[in-house]
């Protein structure tokens, strides 16, 4: 870390841009977890207890590429001395991540015909269409089944053309209309698999009818970008079950492939054990402040995926931050946030897993 800067005071409400620019060229993988503290406690003094920023957060290479991170840096090289809090809340504001309440099809065809984005857009598009699928399962009249396809992503980007104001959410088909019925050239194993695509139910499927994709046709969009119909399925699932838990943010689209290892190898031992049940143990941590419990925390944090956990500490804290005063990051409570995260919170949640995480995080910083 820089000699003239310590991490371990900054305090969102009285950093100024040179800070970050600090923080980055001495210090690269701690500015996300800073920026998601300041995301916290910009959040906690409008009382916004959705995580977005952390919802959108990669494992992978630490954030989704269409994070206002970028946008941040610039306009803090522009201006070194402006205060760091009210830029990233004017950044934020103008910032539209993926949401089922939210995204309409103006965005999704700009998305798809960008094509300087490269695949990784495209692929992300189709991605959360088929989220999205699962996602109205729940409050949808009739039935919703079946993966969603190639014949109802063009119904849907027809409907879009027209009406470009439209939530995507309302105008996605029931798919189980559009699925025909399987050649007779199929062989049989291909044709049992697209039985159960066109029967597919996040509500109801087991690891063996999730299992039994393998192999059948692709959702495709252009000649090169495609998600294959393992993946379409458990990102059905996914919407499915943040639909349950209220949340519109498809949190777990940069974690599919790694979770969906780890998925198959305990389908393959439980082929009748319901895939959202495993899901919903598996999948990343979607933090709400006034929400999340203890018991959430305990699940995922055993997953595997800590970099996202780690960010939703930084978060949290700041979110509590704002309420309290107190300055500081959370760096400065052991100088390893891992510490935090392996022993010290997992110890307060166990010991009272109904009580809410921010509330077990502000216990552990009093006694720690």
């Amino acid at each position: 870390m820089s000699p003239d800067y310590n991490i371990n005071s900054f305090t969102p409400a009285t950093a100024i841009c040179a800070d970050l620019e600090k923080i980055l060229a001495s210090s690269p993988p701690a500015v996300m977890f800073i920026l998601s503290q300041i995301d916290g406690y910009s959040a906690g003094q409008q009382r916004i207890d959705l995580a977005v920023f952390v919802a959108n957060a990669s494992p992978k290479d630490g954030c989704d590429p269409t994070l206002p991170v970028q946008d941040l840096f610039a306009a803090c090289e522009a201006a070194p001395q402006q205060p760091l809090l009210p830029l990233w809340r004017k950044i934020t504001r103008d910032w539209r991540p993926r949401n089922a309440e939210q995204s309409n099809c103006a965005e999704l065809l700009r998305d798809l015909a960008n094509t300087d984005s490269g695949q990784d857009k495209d692929e992300h598009a189709l991605a959360f269409l088929a989220w999205l699928h699962g996602y109205t399962r729940l409050g949808h009249g009739g039935p919703r089944m079946g993966l969603f396809n190639s014949d109802a992503l063009r119904d849907a980007l027809t409907v879009c053309a027209l009406r470009p104001r439209r939530l995507i959410r309302d105008v996605l088909p029931p798919v189980s209309r559009s699925l025909p019925l399987p050649p007779a050239c199929m062989k049989t194993d291909e044709a049992a698999a697209h039985r159960v695509a066109s029967d597919f139910d996040p509500v109801s499927a087991t690891c063996a009818d999730w299992l039994s994709l393998d192999g059948d046709q692709p959702l495709k969009y252009g000649d090169t970008t495609r998600l294959d119909a393992m993946e379409n399925a458990l990102i059905q699932v996914d919407g499915y079950a943040s639909a349950l838990d209220g949340v519109p943010l498809p949190s777990a689209l940069e974690s599919k492939r790694h979770i969906r290892d780890r998925l198959k190898n305990i389908c393959m031992a439980q082929p009748r054990k319901r895939l959202i049940t495993l899901w919903r143990i598996l999948r990343p941590l979607t933090l709400k402040a006034d929400q999340t419990t203890c018991a959430d925390w305990l699940t995922p944090s055993r997953s595997g995926d800590s970099l996202r956990n780690l960010f939703s500490l930084f978060w949290l804290y700041g979110y509590n931050q704002a309420e309290s005063g107190v300055p500081g990051s959370l760096f400065a409570l052991t100088g390893d946030p891992d510490r935090v995260f392996e022993h010290a919170l997992d110890a307060v949640c166990a010991r009272r897993p109904e009580a809410l995480l921010r509330d077990a995080l502000r216990d552990m910083e009093r006694h720690w």
